[in-house]
């Protein structure tokens, strides 16, 4: 099985697990096994199981909404476009990302498929091949007397993993197995945002740097996080909670120090306020145009304390209001 990669995805939003099998009582268990820590559906009939999986393969891309909008370029990520991508040269704007998720979380697309492989109508196998999406996730439940057809099947990459339907751990097993293909199912959705994003060989090390994600995780955490994305591209991001609530971890380098502090002495901003960017205790930040015409004394509210990564990054935890 493919393991997700080293680092923090772009984006995360919430998803769906489809559970197919000819057995009624299977799925019973299954709903009540991971009904509380999954979003499942469970599905008898498989034709109707590739009709609901299918219909997601047309699907608009988060690519198309980075695009700017004086470019009619829409990219599938299912498709070879993905390849072509950056010869549109695109100009992105990485804050139409919440536009995309808030639509992502309406719909919940199925990012992981388990299937058992000896069902009736059709078996495991032929119902892997007909799905289109290449993006999602396949796990094949089978007997041991299948184990040779699972083996090819994994290795000829038709799925992305299988289990054995009598084992003892296997809903302990599943939900690990289930848990990390999630993550690389959006793994492999942000490789294609960092190649036309192009993300500069500092922030991409930062995205790799396990201090950096420890941090992420622990705000994701904390916040009970509904969906993030990719702030900017200095590697910054925002979260929502299910109430909409938003959080950003800022992030700031060397040069946006010395921009900040050039702002700050530009508006002969109070000492004290310089004195805490210049240390880099303090980071700066203004989320709204209006804001920039406030007494430089009222500025102080747009310090937040700095947390440092590394030499040359710190970040902030930013609750922002409605």
């Amino acid at each position: 099985m493919k393991k997700s990669n080293q680092n923090f995805p772009c984006y995360y939003h919430p998803t769906q697990v489809l559970f197919v099998d000819d057995s009624p009582g299977f799925l019973a268990a299954m709903e009540l096994s991971y009904g509380h820590k999954l979003d499942t559906v469970q599905e008898r009939n498989p034709l109707n199981a590739l009709d609901l999986i299918n219909s997601q393969s047309s699907a608009c891309s988060a690519l198309s909404y980075l695009a700017s909008k004086d470019q009619a370029v829409l990219i599938d990520d299912d498709s070879d476009q993905i390849e072509d991508a950056a010869k549109f040269q695109l100009q992105l704007n990485l804050r139409e990302l919440p536009s995309f998720l808030q639509q992502q979380n309406m719909n919940r697309p199925v990012a992981v498929v388990v299937v058992d492989y000896d069902m009736p109508e059709m078996n495991g196998l032929d119902f892997v091949r007909a799905i289109k999406n290449n993006r999602i996730k396949k796990i094949m439940l089978t007997a041991k007397a299948d184990q040779d057809i699972a083996i090819e099947a994994f290795n000829d990459g038709l799925i992305d993993q299988f289990i054995y339907k009598t084992d003892r751990r296997l809903q302990e097993k599943l939900f690990s197995v289930i848990q990390e293909l999630t993550n690389v199912y959006f793994d492999d959705l942000s490789e294609n945002i960092r190649n036309i994003v192009k993300l500069d060989n500092s922030t991409c090390n930062l995205l790799q740097d396990k201090k950096y994600i420890n941090q992420l995780n622990m705000v994701k955490e904390q916040l009970g996080t509904f969906c993030y994305h990719l702030y900017d591209q200095h590697g910054s991001y925002q979260f929502l909670d299910a109430k909409g609530q938003k959080t950003i971890v800022l992030v700031e380098n060397k040069e946006g120090f010395l921009e900040k502090l050039a702002l700050l002495e530009s508006i002969e901003a109070p000492g004290e306020l310089i004195d805490a960017v210049k240390s880099r205790k303090k980071l700066l930040f203004i989320e709204r145009e209006s804001c920039y015409h406030r007494p430089a004394e009222e500025w102080d509210k747009y310090l937040h304390d700095a947390i440092a990564i590394s030499e040359e990054h710190y970040c902030a935890i930013i609750p922002c209001q409605p």
